[in-house]
């Protein structure tokens, strides 16, 4: 801090006419106490007007922001008896982290394409430009609310949210969305589901105000549903809505701007499981409410998660079913039925998702050479996950695809729906026994037959049931064969599985080849057996 004479202070105001001083090194009659010179007040600053710089600290390289938009103050200082300037612009640290030789004055150097690619060099370019827009934003609110250029603590305290600390009363909705508008959130994907779930819980305050058929169902709960105040009631009539109601309800809700429109009658067609992706994401905003300083969370997020994990029906199909549904056929009886059962069986022998099931009818057969044979498989990358995978086609599926009618895709919707009609016709009717708890301590003790809740995504866990349960597959193999995805938490290690998805596919056909007695089918097709055994090398 410097300390300035009266002619220095003249000599330092000289720049700003509009701002003077008296003789007496005091301020002019009737302009305050303190005064606070702005340097070219009516400039419109832009990003251009924001400098990055690259600062050593220790071993590391950080990227900082560097504001300089002329903000000086000039305060009295009581015990010298003069003014003080301070002179400080805005910085602040981007918090990207990146060695001295990627940054020079001219900004991101070629050499980091080179080194890191493409891909991300132009997403350290696009932060920094995402970063410096809110920085401008931030500073002209803030000139429009006070009327004078901001300090650096207010220009830092908006950007941090410092100064727009959330209520403890704050609605559900609105914390959920803030959420996904907030770096907390950085997954694109995740940010969607946030946002869809936002939808859903203010369907629900409108249900309970607007819609009578659901006052009459819920526990007669009313008014805005808020983070402090979230009960096992809340939790219950959202289960309610999500089970009861259509689950497009992001769709019907934006059309009609309410709830009356929504209807609480007729089965759900993925009730189930639109629930349980719902209910894990209002468990995991909970959760963040709950480590938030600002936030209160009364409910025990604990007793929610034993409720949520006993809810759902999953099923899989033992051998002996699926050994039906090889042996029917519909083809003179309905062309659709016996469409929706070869799509199934496809399911069933190869465990791909419904939504990679278009690509499994349409990408071409290709012969794949491994280590000690050569087998057919289809190349193919998941929908949901965008893995490349190798998946080998098991016997009935090479019956399916090279045979003379090969099926077509249909509606997911509709998909479900013939499932159910082709296990209800061979008599799938084995009793899923289970026991829902309810949010409000209530239990519900569902026998339902097999066909009744049998879905597309039974498919593909009657697939990897089949092949840990029965064959004896390394659960490793068959997850990463099957484009599954497998935690660290469940005792195995991705990283240290280091094969082709060719060899992967080899391996997983003779680990089934070994045990396939064990089904009442065949699984591996005759010419990998042929190969397989001639393979074989006699140890001395």
């Amino acid at each position: 801090m410097k300390i300035l004479t009266k002619n220095e202070l003249f000599a330092a105001l000289a720049e700003f006419p509009e701002h003077s001083i008296g003789e007496n090194g005091q301020p002019p009659k009737g302009r305050g106490v303190s005064l606070v010179p702005t340097m070219s007040y009516n400039k419109t600053y832009t990003t251009e007007s924001i400098r990055v710089i690259h600062k050593q600290i220790g071993a590391h390289g950080y990227l900082f922001f560097n504001f300089q938009y002329a903000f000086v103050e000039y305060k009295y200082d009581v015990a010298a008896g003069k003014y003080v300037e301070q002179y400080r612009p805005f910085r602040l640290s981007s918090g990207i982290s990146m060695p001295k030789k990627y940054w020079s004055a001219e900004g991101l150097s070629e050499q980091y394409r080179k080194d890191q690619g493409g891909r991300k060099y132009a997403a350290v370019l696009a932060e920094i430009e995402l970063q410096k827009k809110r920085i401008i934003m931030a500073y002209d609110a803030l000139v429009g609310e006070l009327a004078k250029k901001p300090s650096p603590e207010q220009l830092r305290d908006r950007l941090s949210g410092r100064t727009e600390r959330k209520q403890v009363n704050l609605p559900l909705a609105e914390y959920i969305e803030s959420l996904a508008a907030s770096k907390k959130v950085r997954d694109y994907r995740t940010k969607m589901k946030y946002r869809t779930l936002a939808t859903y819980v203010r369907a629900l305050e409108a249900c309970r105000n607007e819609n009578t058929v659901f006052q009459g169902m819920s526990e007669g709960l009313r008014g805005v549903i808020y983070v402090s105040s979230f009960s096992l009631k809340d939790w219950s009539d959202f289960a309610l809505m999500v089970q009861e109601a259509s689950t497009d309800i992001p769709r019907t809700y934006r059309q009609t701007r309410g709830a009356r429109n929504i209807s609480f009658h007729g089965e759900p067609m993925y009730a189930e499981a639109t629930l349980q992706k719902l209910q894990a994401g209002l468990l995991s905003v909970l959760r963040m409410a709950k480590k938030d300083p600002d936030m209160t969370v009364g409910i025990d997020i604990g007793s929610l998660q034993k409720i949520a994990a006993k809810t759902f029906r999953s099923v899989h199909l033992h051998p002996e079913e699926i050994q039906l549904i090889l042996d029917g056929s519909f083809r003179n009886v309905s062309t659709h039925l016996e469409n929706a059962r070869n799509l199934m069986l496809l399911q069933l022998f190869s465990g791909v998702r419904v939504s990679d099931l278009p690509q499994v009818l349409r990408n071409p057969i290709r012969e794949v050479r491994g280590r000690r044979t050569t087998f057919k498989a289809i190349y193919l990358s998941t929908f949901k996950t965008g893995e490349p995978i190798c998946l080998p086609l098991l016997k009935p599926m090479l019956d399916i695809l090279e045979g003379e009618r090969k099926p077509h895709m249909i509606a997911h919707q509709n998909l479900n729906q013939h499932y159910k009609e082709v296990a209800r016709r061979l008599h799938l009717d084995r009793i899923i026994h289970t026991v829902e708890r309810k949010a409000n301590t209530k239990r519900i003790d569902h026998q339902d037959e097999l066909h009744t809740i049998l879905r597309t995504h039974d498919c593909r866990r009657t697939f990897f049931s089949m092949l840990v349960g029965y064959l004896f597959v390394s659960r490793l193999l068959a997850t990463q064969v099957t484009g599954h995805r497998l935690s660290n938490a469940q005792g195995e290690d991705e990283g240290y599985f280091q094969l082709s998805n060719e060899h992967k596919a080899e391996g997983l056909l003779a680990q089934i080849l070994l045990a396939q007695d064990n089904l009442p089918f065949d699984l591996v097709p005759d010419d990998f057996v042929r190969q397989w055994e001639a393979s074989k090398t006699v140890r001395r």
